[in-house]
């Protein structure tokens, strides 16, 4: 994240983006000016919001994103990561 002033922007990646809830969260966090980029099969998302293409189980697209997300550990650990109920 990035801090300027008191507000904290940060990089936010959507798994399963390109509708419904992950759409709606990928849209909110890119109105708040944060850095959103979405990761879906489809390869759509809102406007406005990086789209990037791949299913999110193939470690193929892990590798391919790894400069995108920062490392293929930290895309791989955030896929991984159960949604809070």
């Amino acid at each position: 994240h990035v801090q300027l002033g008191k507000e904290i922007f940060v990089k936010i990646t959507v798994v399963g983006g390109s509708k419904g809830t992950g759409a709606q969260f990928a849209k909110l966090a890119h109105q708040a000016g944060h850095a959103v980029t979405v990761l879906s099969r489809s390869g759509q998302a809102p406007s406005g919001v990086c789209a990037l293409a791949g299913d999110a189980t193939d470690a193929q697209v892990v590798r391919d994103a790894k400069g995108r997300f920062g490392t293929a550990a930290e895309l791989a650990e955030l896929m991984a990561c159960p949604l809070a109920a």
